[in-house]
This record gives C-alpha cells, structure tokens and sequence, in this order.
C-alpha cells in the first residue's frame, strides 16, 4: 500500500491511583452498555452548560475554493486521493500546524490552519468526502502512551486517514510519523470519531477542573456512541472528582459492561474498593490492576520513589529507565534517575541524567532541580 503517514490522536482520561489521574483508550465493543445516556446521574447541584453541537462534516466555502483549487472535479479519484495526501503533508500549502492541546470541527481547523490530530483527521476527511474520494478513519493498535498534563496522565490513542481505494490507497498521520510494517489498524465508524471530538473537548475541560462542562461534553459522547467502554470510565472521573463516589462506581461498572477488557475502568473500580474497604471485591481486580499498572511509566516511577526511601537504589535505577524507555521525554523521570544515581554512587551517570533532565524541562521546572542531593556537584 503506497502511503504517506501523518499522527492522529484522541485522548480520554480516568483515575490509576487516589492522588493521580490517568487515561486509557480501550478498542471498544459496539454493544449497547446497561444504562443509556439520558439516564445518566445529575452532576450534584451543579448548572450544566448546554453545548454547542459540531457540524463534523461540513466543508465550509474556504474548504470548498480550496479544493476547487487543487482537487479539481475533472481529476480521477486515484489522482485526487493522492493530490489529498500530498496536500496533507506539505507544509508549504495548506500550512497545517499542529497542536495537540487543540480541538476544532473541520471548518475552523481549515480557518485557522491548526488543531489537534483529531482535528486534522475529520477535516481531512470532510474534505476528502466532498471531492468524492472514499476516505475512513483508522486506528493504529498501539501500546499505551502516557504523558502527564497537570497532574492527570494522558494515555493517547492513535487514529489515521485512511483515503482512496484499491492500488490508489494512502494512509495519512498528521504527526509525520511512519507506521512499519508490524504495526495493526483497524477501522473505527464515523460515529467513534465523532464521539471522541466531544471526548477530547471534555478531557480537556476536566483537565481544567470545570467539571459541569466535562459532564456535558462526556454526556454528549456518549449520545453520539455509548458503544466506547473509555467514554463511561471518563464520566466515572467527573463524579468521582463531584465526590459522587457511588455514581463513579456506576458509571466504571457500566464501562465493563460495554467492554470486560476495560482496564481503567477495572483500576478506578479497584481505588474505590480499597478506599471504602471492600478487600474482597478489590481482590478479584488485582492481578489485572497489577498488569496494567506496569504498563505505565509514572506508575513504575512512583514504585521507584518507594524504593528510594528504602535506600534500594538499584531497584529504583531499573524502574526509572523503564519508565524512561516508555517515555523519554518526561524530564521528571531523567531527574529521578539523576537523583537515584548519585544516590547510588554513580556520580558521572547521575550528572549525565541532570543535564538530560534539564534540557527536556520547561524553564518554570528548573527550581525542582535545586531539592535533588545532585546540588552539591559542580554542572
């Protein structure tokens, strides 16, 4: 399959451990969960804001002169399949910069040239549809991927554009990024796309602590496709954080209702079981909480925080360059390593991982660098 590859993401989000938030993205069954959306609990006393409604498939007048444009109608649906590819990739012309801390329907991402990967996907898809090029969303089977937003972790889903048909098929990622070959899609319905639109725009209110409108948002993916286990444990996290615990409890047994492989929805049902000491329902749900735990590199570096206060240094010099190997970019993790180092008695190493962790974080940072032992050795 000839192919250009561009990253596409959604991101969902729900509890790993009491102090901590984190996010899973499971593939979910289109099977209709115990509770429909309009039961759902109210949010408290809160007033929830009424949300606007996306047009997720218009192709606005700019949209329509551009591709008048570039994909004219006297082209072949192979050349314009791989003119949409092309354009998609070439920074020169439609100019897309990416950001993904930004959601968008299709006409504002093209009015302003920029947006998350979910963004990118359903804009191109809209434009693609309307030049009559087939065109679908995928999604790359991926491991986990966790990073950390304001003390919430974010494990991110990854979604492609898959356009044209047959010799004439290409598969876009607006990351740039290139799938090999050992690496599985499947497709997702228009509906999954379009319920993670709301998702994202709920996470991110959730991230902002404004929970009326991450319920509002997380209730309206949830009438757009009930069918997505993520959606459910996402709702859990609203009312867990409205200290609505029972009704967290609902919302993270009808995600496993939906989806019995739902592991986040598994480990926040396992918080709230130690939490109101119920060992037996918690014991039940431990080994697979264990699994998916250490599949999370701020979880195995919370277990290295713990072997450090009991001096197992090795110990926690192992955790932290797994948790590095999951993700490289966390500063924090080269910090620790650092601090674990020098620790240890490994002072070249320990300087090596402070400049790493220095160079990574973010100028507001540099002040948690100063409670590390490594102050004492010269930069």
């Amino acid at each position: 399959m000839a192919s250009t590859a561009m990253h596409i993401r959604a991101h969902a989000l729900t509890p790993l451990l009491p102090a901590l938030l984190a996010t899973g993205l499971m593939c979910a069954c289109a099977v209709a969960p115990v509770h429909a959306p309009p039961d759902l609990p109210p949010l408290g006393s809160h007033n929830v804001p009424d949300i606007e409604i996306a047009e997720l498939s218009a192709v606005s007048e700019e949209m329509q002169d551009f591709l008048a444009n570039y994909v004219p109608r006297s082209m072949n649906i192979g050349k314009k399949a791989w003119t949409l590819a092309y354009l998609g990739a070439d920074p020169h012309i439609l100019g897309f910069r990416y950001d993904p801390s930004l959601t968008l329907p299709p006409a504002e991402t093209f009015r302003r040239r920029t947006g998350n990967c979910l963004s990118f996907s359903l804009m191109l898809v809209a434009m693609a549809r309307h030049v009559g090029v087939p065109a679908r969303f995928e999604e790359a089977v991926l491991e986990p991927e966790y990073r950390s937003v304001n003390d919430t972790f974010i494990n991110s889903r990854h979604i492609t554009v898959l356009l044209g048909h047959g010799p004439h098929t290409y598969l876009v990622d607006v990351s740039g990024g290139v799938f090999g070959d050992d690496v599985r899609t499947q497709r997702i319905r228009d509906r999954d796309a379009a319920a993670q639109y709301y998702n994202n725009l709920g996470v991110d209110a959730l991230l902002e602590n404004d929970l009326p409108l991450a319920w509002a948002h997380f209730r309206q993916a949830l009438e757009t496709d009930p069918g997505q286990a993520f959606l459910w444990s996402n709702l859990g996290v609203v009312y867990n954080r409205s200290g609505q615990v029972d009704d967290a409890e609902w919302a993270y047994r009808t995600a496993l209702s939906v989806d019995r492989r739902e592991s986040i929805a598994a480990n926040n049902l396992y918080v709230i079981y130690q939490q109101q000491g119920r060992p037996d329902e918690a014991a039940r749900l431990e080994d697979r909480v264990r699994r998916h735990r250490m599949r999370n590199p701020y979880y195995l570096a919370l277990l290295a925080t713990e072997a450090l206060q009991s001096e197992q240094y090795d110990d926690a010099i192992q955790l932290l360059r797994r948790s590095i190997k999951m993700n490289g970019a966390e500063y924090r993790f080269h910090g620790a390593l650092a601090q674990a180092q020098y620790l240890a008695g490994e002072y070249e190493e320990a300087l090596s991982s402070l400049d790493m962790a220095r160079s990574l974080a973010p100028p507001a940072a540099a002040a948690e660098f100063e409670s590390l032992p490594l102050r004492t050795l010269p930069d």
